[in-house]
């Protein structure tokens, strides 16, 4: 619209580095992980970028950033090195936009509907009430189910609370999810929708094999379509698809693992605090956060890290006949976009959710004009549920503010407090 500006400036990648503000509170972050490229701990770790972490950036960022000049220079018919020297000078007002042919008008929302209304005789109506139009399908035979994956996966139940600003999913959910579509006797197909940084790996691997006993059991084929984000466990759970669907800047790979806790010893000096432990086993400590790992806890918790990067390279390897030798040129944290993915095998094919439906109704054997219906998943709660969640979820909330008032917040380092092993992406903000 007028004054409007096209806000064509480029990507930029901010990570934050905090060991400087641990050191000072005395918290120690003490993590390990497979291999130089899983960099989701460094963050805490590190004081600055690593050469691997900055290599693997740069690359990343390289590739999203062409991969943008070449589909706005294919779109709008222009040549690349104009729309760099266009991305160099943005934002654009709309009226250098509209002569760089950037964009096709300078107008209002409100005309182009009005437009709309009159050249096609049409009127708005919201999706919802055009899907309460359509045909309900009680007596089609096809159904295809649609089981999206949206956020951090951790083990147990998914949370989705606007109190607390966060959104997991939880293996425990996803798996009552599939025993639903699953007593469906009309269900031909699922399409699994990822966008997931990744998260716990004894979740993630939990529903890759709740995915392949779905399809085993129910004979019925699974497509994956990633979004923003299938990285780390959240492309672990896409190998379980038949076909493995990417956007071109979709984040995935990331195949690696870590895995610490942050040891709070010195934290509790300053505070005052005096643990006393008894312990009967050599390792019954491993977990404490009140003290680092023991040489001997050490070389054992990086034996785990071994052993689950082990598995998880070899699902890869297994799922996209990728030799193990090729896999490590792939994997060992490394990230790639989805057109990259495709090129290194990682990948079926580019597309969106549009791709994924007509790829699963082909291996379903469902006709261009044969009608199906859709079940979707997760269900929209009702009013009375969302209700639910919030009160419930109060105290919690009250609880936590008053613990950050105290500046202490120990619940905000949850994953500190437990011993377990993590597949996921970096901690890096995109701005484009």
């Amino acid at each position: 619209q007028p004054n409007a500006e096209v806000g064509i400036t480029g990507i930029a990648m901010e990570i934050p580095f905090l060991r400087n503000v641990l050191d000072k509170i005395g918290v120690a972050p003490e993590f390990y992980s497979r291999h130089e490229y899983k960099t989701a701990a460094a963050s805490i770790t590190d004081k600055k970028m690593s050469v691997p972490f900055k290599n693997e950036m740069n690359r990343l960022g390289e590739s999203l950033f062409n991969q943008i000049v070449g589909d706005i220079a294919k779109s709008r018919k222009l040549d690349e090195k104009k729309i760099r020297d266009l991305i160099n000078n943005a934002p654009l007002f709309a009226e250098t936009a509209l002569k760089a042919n950037l964009i096709d008008k300078i107008a209002y929302g409100q005309d182009l509907e009005a437009k709309i209304s009159k050249e096609y005789d049409a009127k708005f109506i919201s999706l919802e009430n055009y899907s309460l139009m359509l045909n309900g399908g009680e007596n089609i035979s096809n159904s295809i189910a649609i089981l999206v994956v949206d956020g951090m996966i951790v083990d147990g139940e998914t949370v989705s609370n606007p109190l607390k600003d966060e959104a997991t999913v939880g293996s425990k959910t996803v798996l009552k999810q599939l025993d639903d579509i699953a007593k469906n006797k009309n269900i031909k197909g699922l399409i699994l929708r990822v966008n997931s940084p990744g998260g716990s790996y004894s979740a993630s691997n939990e529903i890759w094999y709740a995915l392949k006993k779905f399809k085993k059991e129910k004979n019925v084929p699974i497509i994956v379509t990633m979004g923003d984000y299938a990285a780390s466990g959240g492309y672990f759970i896409a190998l379980a698809g038949d076909k493995i669907i990417a956007e071109p800047s979709t984040i995935t790979g990331s195949i690696g693992v870590l895995g610490g806790k942050m040891v709070l010893s010195k934290l509790w000096d300053k505070l005052g605090v005096n643990w006393q432990s008894i312990k009967f086993g050599d390792n019954a400590g491993i977990l404490s956060v009140n003290n680092g790992f023991s040489t001997k806890e050490k070389a054992i918790f990086n034996k785990s890290l071994d052993n689950v990067y082990k598995d998880f390279t070899s699902r890869v390897s297994e799922a996209r006949n990728i030799s193990l030798d090729d896999l490590d040129k792939l994997a060992r944290g490394r990230v790639w976009t989805g057109s990259a993915a495709v090129q290194n095998g990682l990948v079926d094919e580019i597309g969106g959710f549009d791709k994924a439906l007509k790829e699963l109704k082909l291996a379903a054997k469902i006709g261009t004009t044969d009608k199906f219906s859709i079940i979707y998943y997760p269900k929209q709660k009702t009013l009375q549920e969302k209700i639910s969640d919030m009160i419930s979820s109060a105290p919690m909330v009250l609880v936590d503010k008053f613990k950050t008032n105290l500046g202490l917040d120990i619940n905000q380092i949850n994953m500190l407090k437990r011993w377990q092993y993590d597949a996921v992406l970096m901690p890096v903000m995109i701005k484009m």
